[in-house]
Formats: structure tokens, C-alpha cells, sequence
């Protein structure tokens, strides 16, 4: 049995016989009657130390050792073994921590979980391959191959799933997290991952442990200092007072269409209150597809009897409505609400999920289309394909119905007025602020426009579990 303290050790003859010397690493495998208990230890390590980083635990320290535990077992086996155990651990992280995904579609679920073990095997396996064939130290592997599979699944396939990115989980330590102004979550990623890896390499008794130890404390120390220095800073300055309508509505009350008047009344008496508070706001804002009605001018200017009798009508009363309310306080409303985009037939009509600027005088002056849907729960991957439509539609939450919505194309940048001062801002719709991609497009200049003042995130995630609101309000704090 090779001794992974060795800085040398011995491997097989070469064809001469003798006994050549190999330098590390040459890490020593697993071997003995306690090999797959401590295999098995440290893939139960792994699962618990990285749900206890997130909510609703919220431990954020135990990020710092949850990775340790997966490539230390990763690159102690064979790879088959590294393989089937990282997918184990990652089939058993994704199923216990998306259970809140489970009530709206219960094999999508599934479907979801195992796949996004998947990445947890091309972790282990590439780590393992620069750690033992390229003879990289941990420390250096870990964080780049973590934050590389990170920005993948993040990105990839059909947009991505940024759910239980290893940088959010450093957000209630304000300190550590101030770095993302320059290097986005990624940064907070690689840190934490690099302590990881460190861990790794004492285990395997690395030749140079220490020097990398003093290596990733000075990073460590650096990126400390900047996130004090950060904080610091007074950065705070006036800007536009924004009131946030925030009413609690389950989703099944929503879903069954008996309710539409009721709960437009709910937001619209909380718009009154708010518009008289002592300190007027300069803007209202509603949450996401809180107006039970289609807003776009394409649909309330098309002509009665172009859709569904009586739907229409509604629309047109909610609307005017609105727009009476914002008349009366002089107070524009952003509102979350659904579009639809008139066809000669329904079925080719268009939905989209759309914010709506509603000025007190000129009416709907802008409006934003989400651009980055969410697969299953806003649209049907792939459904124009005979041959797996039926099959991806029992993954949805409507059955045969397809619901899907289209997604938009354009960014928008929204103009609010307080007082003297203008001032521009852009929403990004429910998960669009999961990715740094889209929100840092939103804020950027360009296209004849500065950067923008602020984001207001505008989201319902009333279909979910409190544990999804939590960590989506992470993810959130990132994006700020």
C-alpha cells in the first residue's frame, strides 16, 4: 500500500525490472477493511456540509469543508467507482434539497435532480484527472474545475440551473461577499473552493502543503481586506422612494380563476394606502403576473370579440382601473402581468411574462418580456418535436396543455422622474436574477444608455415551498 504521506513513492517495475521512482502526486488509494466506510463517511460529509451552507441552515462556514470530503473520495478510488460515488452523493443532494419543486411536477423533479447530479460526476472525475495524471495540487484544481462546472450548469442546456451556486452561500458574511462587484459569484466560488482544495492536499500530504497554505491565506486575506474596505465605504445616496405591494395569495387560489376580482381589489387597496403615505412614493410596484388580465396595448386595442367574450371586458376594466389610480395620486405603477399577442386564430396567439411601466397620464409607456424563461414552468423544451412532446409535457405542471410562453427579445430600460432627478432602472423577472448573465446586461451601459440606477427584482414564488423563497433571496443579494 502506497503511503500518500510519502513525498516519493514507488510504483510498478518498469520493463527492466527495477523499481522506478515516481514523484508525487501519486495519491494512495482507499484500501483495507475500513475502505469503504471511510469511502462512504466521506460522501455522507459531502451531502451534509453543503446542505447545511444554504438555507434554510444557513451555515455558512461548512461551505469551507463540503467539497474537501467529495474530491478527497473522488481521487482515493477508481474512477469508476469516483464516478458512481459523485453521482450517489449528487442524486441524494439534488432529491433532498429540490423538494419543493416536487408538488408542482413530480417527475420533473426527478428528472431534475438526476441530471443535475450529473455535474457533480464531471467534477470529481476532471479534479481526479489534474490532481492524479496532471499533477495540479488541489488547492489550484478544485477552484477551477468547480467554478468551470458551476458557469456550465449555470449557463447549460436551455439556460440553465444557478440553484445552489457555492458562492451564495457566503451572503449572510457580508464581508465575504463584496468581491462580486468584480468577479461576479464566481469569485466568492473559486475562494471557497480553494479552501477546500487545501484541505485535500494536507490530507494527500503534498510536498508543498505549506506553501500553498501561505498562498491561500494571502488570498484569503486580500479578498477579506477589499470586502472591509468595501463596507467601509459610504456609497448610500438619495434616490426615488419605491413602495413594494407584497400581498400573500397561494397559488392554488390564484390558478383557479374564481378569485380575479378579489385579489385585484387586495392589491389595488394596498396601491391607495400607499400612494397616501405622509412621504408620497415616486413609484408603486406589483409583483410578478399580479394583474389577472393580459395589459399590452396589442390586446386591449384589439377589437371586442377578437379573444375569449367577457375576458376581454375584464381586462379593460382592470386596466382602466389602473390607470384611474395612478390619474388620481400621480404616481406611475410598474406591474407585473401576462401578455398577449393577438393572431387571426388563438392557437398561434403569443403569451409573454411582462413588467409594465403604467404612467399617471400617457398610460403603458414601456415594457419588458421576460427573455430568460424557465424550462417547465414557463415553456415546454423542445415542443415542436413530435416525437418527444408528449413525454416532455407529463413533466409539466398543466399536463397536455401547452402553456409555454414566448420569450422576449430586447432589453428594456426603464425611466422613473423624483422630483428634479431621472433616474433609470431595469427588472429582471423572477429567475432571471439566479444568473449574474442577465442582470449584469440589465445594469450595463450601452445602446445609447448609461448604467443603470438600480434592478428592481419583480417575482411570485408563491408556487413553491418557504425553503425556494430563501434561496432565491440569496442568489438575489448576489445579483445586488
Amino acid at each position: 500500500m502506497v503511503n500518500a504521506e510519502q513525498h516519493l513513492s514507488v510504483g510498478p517495475p518498469d520493463a527492466a525490472g527495477a523499481g522506478r521512482v515516481v514523484p508525487w502526486p501519486w495519491p494512495g488509494k482507499v484500501t483495507g477493511t475500513g475502505r469503504a466506510g471511510r469511502a462512504v463517511l466521506a460522501l455522507v460529509a459531502f451531502v451534509v456540509l453543503l446542505t447545511l451552507s444554504f438555507p434554510p441552515f444557513r451555515v455558512w462556514p461548512a461551505a469551507y469543508f463540503a467539497v474537501a470530503p467529495l474530491l478527497w473520495f473522488a481521487v482515493n478510488v477508481r474512477w469508476r467507482w469516483a464516478a458512481a460515488g459523485c453521482f450517489a452523493a449528487g442524486a441524494v443532494f439534488w432529491v433532498g434539497n429540490l423538494f419543493w419543486l416536487a408538488p408542482i411536477t413530480g417527475p420533473g423533479y426527478v428528472v431534475l435532480a438526476l441530471f443535475m447530479a450529473l455535474y457533480f460526476v464531471l467534477f470529481g472525475l476532471a479534479a481526479r484527472g489534474l490532481v492524479k495524471r496532471g499533477r495540479w495540487p488541489a488547492t489550484v484544481a478544485a477552484p477551477v474545475v468547480w467554478v468551470a462546472i458551476e458557469w456550465l450548469r449555470s449557463n447549460y442546456p436551455q439556460g440553465g440551473f444557478a440553484w445552489f451556486v457555492l458562492g451564495n452561500s457566503q451572503a449572510p458574511a457580508a464581508v465575504l461577499i463584496q468581491g462580486a462587484d468584480v468577479l461576479g459569484v464566481w469569485g466568492v466560488s473559486f475562494v471557497v473552493a480553494m479552501v477546500n482544495g487545501l484541505w485535500v492536499d494536507w490530507l494527500l500530504g503534498h510536498p508543498r502543503r505549506r506553501r500553498l497554505s501561505v498562498v491561500a491565506g494571502v488570498v484569503v486575506l486580500v479578498w477579506v481586506g477589499y470586502g472591509a474596505y468595501r463596507l467601509s465605504q459610504s456609497t448610500t445616496r438619495g434616490g426615488p422612494r419605491i413602495a413594494v405591494i407584497q400581498e400573500y395569495i397561494p397559488q392554488s387560489v390564484k390558478d383557479s380563476g374564481h378569485h380575479d376580482e378579489e385579489i385585484f381589489e387586495k392589491h389595488l387597496a394596498l396601491t391607495k394606502a400607499a400612494a397616501g403615505l405622509a412621504e408620497k412614493p415616486d413609484l408603486i410596484v406589483w409583483p410578478e403576473t399580479m394583474v389577472p388580465g393580459y395589459m399590452n396595448r396589442e390586446f386591449v386595442e384589439a377589437p371586442l370579440g377578437t379573444f375569449v367574450p367577457g375576458f376581454e371586458e375584464q381586462a379593460r376594466d382592470f386596466l382602466e382601473a389602473l390607470q384611474g389610480e395612478a390619474g388620481r395620486t400621480g404616481v406611475p405603477l410598474l406591474l407585473g402581468t401576462e401578455a398577449l399577442i393577438p393572431a387571426p386564430d388563438w392557437e398561434h396567439s403569443q403569451q409573454e411574462n411582462r413588467t409594465v411601466l403604467l404612467d399617471p397620464v400617457r398610460g403603458v409607456v414601456a415594457s419588458y418580456a421576460k427573455i430568460h424563461l424557465v424550462p417547465f414552468g414557463e415553456y415546454i423544451p423542445w415542443r415542436d418535436v413530435p416525437l418527444v412532446r408528449w413525454v416532455i409535457r407529463t413533466f409539466s405542471p398543466y399536463g397536455d396543455f401547452d402553456y409555454s410562453c414566448t420569450p422576449g427579445h430586447e432589453l428594456t430600460r426603464f425611466e422613473l422622474k423624483s422630483g428634479v432627478k431621472a433616474y433609470s432602472f431595469a427588472t429582471p423577472i423572477c429567475f432571471e436574477d439566479t444568473r449574474p448573465g442577465p442582470a449584469r446586461s440589465m445594469v450595463a451601459a450601452g445602446a445609447g444608455h448609461g448604467k443603470a440606477d438600480f434592478l428592481l427584482s419583480v417575482s411570485n414564488d408563491g408556487w413553491f415551498h418557504w425553503l425556494q423563497l430563501d434561496q432565491h433571496l440569496q442568489a438575489t443579494q448576489l445579483r445586488a
